[in-house]
């Protein structure tokens, strides 16, 4: 007989009283949370009774969520230095964040999250910690009879009949009930008619028991098909591809043992959903006829969006690994009584703890920039990893859900800010750096629908002086990217991000940009000439301001104002190029500029000046230019600067720029 200490028999018997639970949107779905308190003071977490089964589990959860260090004992430190004072909260949620409340207003509880956390100056609540515990019943247990309950499992294998059934049934709610997941405007009578098939696809039905599959070339028929989303992986393990030579055996038939197991388990999951075709890059494009790349490559994005499911093989390296691939058993299980609503047990439920859920964007397929667009566009994507599969569709608004029905908050970005996806896109990994922009160009194309201005090399003109103002952390401008002009950031490799996503608002100080030729930049603006300086801000891993000198009273800049993907590298000074006086702080687009920047200019676009919480300030912020080496006429970006005296400023001049 399990034993449960008061205060857990008071949880157990709470968690399926409804009127206890507090009613709840989150990205348009419903949901149901109730909240428990279990200490006062995280730190008192390893007092929990250790004779209660319940207070074990949460123990368990709380610990196995702290960082480890290499010997792998919880650093329990943590509790004390950045946790110990928070109260640590039990939270119960009900609903389904994939579907409405069950049909008789059923709580469907899905999860147990243990928290510690805290809220802001903003009254937004702030995790500090968190551990997730699943909430299973068994089939025709009473809780999952009164549908209390909403998983079913825990499912141990992705390929079994009762995964591809949850698939099938995710597929099924998703297309018939979800008007957010199907196509709008002129697609919606498009797609009515099934979409138009990509130039070549996969036919899997069932030839010769199954054994075969086809490439066909479509010539327009329409049709109903799911798209592989993969990693091709290092050259010696790149995926079985047609050229030209194999295009001819390819369209007579393919046999499943010649199929990678990526494709294969792909294969196995389209049949499973009931769809006839299949899309695969490395068999549906010629891969060495550049004609046909050319041609294909452009139509990936909408090819993506029209599918009927992206499967995604998020957690393999290589296409050897396989979509089904081998799950991390879970670190605890504990069954619970199950008690109505009227205060009777009926049964038990079973609560697991799955030790900390990542996104599909942390799994290797995530980290590939190719993939970015690919599952930005898609209207539904299942995601295979080592925790099981995810579903993820345009009503959770890029959240994946869990097979539990749980599902982390990590939202999609919004198709209509740029410079958010450029953030994202850029901390990506790409094996080919030219095809950057190739990589992103159907987002570009799906923008361009609701925009007026100007697509170039990576920038729209319609906002150019802010546009422009891009920030490379630990970027470099390799030899691949030297196609590029240097004022995009797609010439430089590493993560680029947008001072305006901070939220204050940058207003263009005068300046005229035009870009001719999709090439050259020209730009008139106030400008002065400055020295730059290496400099780092940290000191013994403390943050030191920049030595302003007699201009510190007048400037309330400090290097904490910037986010910290930049105090965290080295940051540059900018100096009066008479003085030696500190005016501002340089962030460079590729430090190796640094043996090559006696004399640079700035050139001023835009100002920002407003107060949040920790700033009350105004910068001037400029283009770092310096003259190209064989054409002195010509200028080059090396990076930005922050200036902050406002008299330094004042004295600029109007100039104009040439930047190449």
């Amino acid at each position: 007989m399990l034993e449960f200490c008061q205060d857990c028999k008071n949880i157990i018997d709470a968690l399926f009283i409804r009127s206890k639970y507090k009613s709840d949107q989150h990205d348009g779905c419903a949901r149901l949370t109730q909240r428990f308190p279990i200490l006062n003071s995280t730190r008192d977490v390893l007092s929990l009774p250790h004779t209660c089964s319940l207070c074990n589990l949460m123990k368990g959860a709380v610990v196995s969520a702290l960082r480890k260090d290499e010997s792998g004992e919880p650093m329990l430190q943590d509790l004390e230095s950045t946790m110990g004072s928070l109260p640590l909260l039990l939270t119960a949620k009900g609903g389904n964040s994939f579907r409405a409340l069950s049909k008789d207003g059923g709580l469907q509880l899905r999860n147990i999250m243990i928290s510690a956390s805290f809220e802001d100056n903003t009254g937004q609540s702030r995790s500090m910690l968190s551990a997730n515990l699943s909430v299973f019943a068994e089939n025709g247990s009473p809780a999952a009879l009164a549908e209390d309950v909403l998983a079913v499992g825990p499912i141990h294998d992705s390929s079994s009949p009762e995964a591809l059934s949850m698939l099938q049934g995710w597929l099924t709610e998703c297309t018939m009930n979800h008007d957010e997941c199907k196509p709008d405007g002129p697609r919606k009578l498009e797609m009515a008619a099934e979409p138009q098939l990509p130039t070549r696809i996969i036919d899997v039905g069932m030839e010769l028991g199954g054994a075969i599959v086809r490439l066909i070339e479509s010539h327009g028929k329409r049709g109903l098909y799911a798209a592989l989303s993969h990693c091709w992986g290092p050259p010696t393990k790149q995926p079985l591809r047609t050229v030209e030579a194999t295009l001819s055996e390819h369209l007579v038939g393919i046999s499943m043992s010649e199929l990678p197991k990526t494709f294969r388990d792909s294969v196995e999951i389209t049949r499973a959903v009931k769809l006839r075709y299949l899309w695969i890059d490395s068999l549906c494009i010629v891969q060495d006829n550049k004609a046909d790349w050319s041609q294909e490559a452009p139509r990936m994005g909408p090819l993506y969006n029209s599918a009927s499911l992206v499967i995604a093989a998020s957690g393999a390296t290589d296409s050897s690994q396989g979509c089904f691939l081998q799950r991390k058993p879970p670190n605890h299980a504990l069954k619970i009584p199950y008690i109505r609503e009227d205060g009777m047990q009926a049964g038990d439920i079973t609560l697991v703890d799955d030790g900390i859920k990542y996104s599909p964007i942390f799994h290797p397929l995530g980290k590939r920039a190719w993939v970015f667009q690919e599952w930005m566009l898609a209207n539904r994507i299942v995601h295979y990893t080592t925790e099981g599969m995810m579903w993820s569709c345009t009503r959770l608004n890029g959240a994946s859900m869990f097979e539990d029905g749980s599902h982390e908050v990590q939202s999609r970005q919004d198709r209509q800010k740029w410079d958010r996806m450029i953030e994202e896109f850029t901390v990506r990994d790409i094996t080919f750096l030219s095809d950057k922009l190739i990589a992103i160009q159907s987002l570009a194309n799906e923008m361009q629908k609701s925009r007026s201005d100007q697509y170039i090399k990576g920038i729209w003109t319609g906002d150019l002086s802010l546009q422009l103002f891009w920030i490379g952390s630990r970027t470099t401008r390799p030899k691949e990217l030297q196609e590029f002009p240097s004022w995009t950031w797609a010439s430089t490799h590493g993560r680029c991000l947008s001072w305006s996503v901070r939220g204050i608002p940058l207003e263009s100080i005068y300046t005229h940009c035009e870009i001719k030729n999709e090439q050259e930049l020209l730009l008139t603006c106030r400008a002065r000439d400055c020295t730059i300086q290496e400099w780092s801000p940290l000191v013994h891993d403390m943050l030191r301001n920049p030595p302003f000198g007699p201009y510190s009273q007048n400037s309330s800049l400090c290097v904490k104002d910037l986010p910290i993907h930049f105090y965290q590298v080295m940051v540059y000074l900018i100096l009066d190029r008479d003085t030696k006086e500190t005016v501002g702080v340089a962030l460079l687009d590729d430090g190796n500029d640094l043996n090559d920047l006696s004399i640079c200019t700035n050139a001023f676009l835009a100002y920002e000046t407003g107060t949040t919480a920790t700033i009350n300030r105004t910068a001037y912020l400029s283009l770092l230019l310096k003259p190209c080496s064989r054409s002195p006429q010509q200028f080059r970006r090396i990076g930005v600067g922050f200036i902050v005296i406002k008299e330094w400023f004042e004295e600029s001049s109007i100039q104009s720029f040439r930047v190449v």
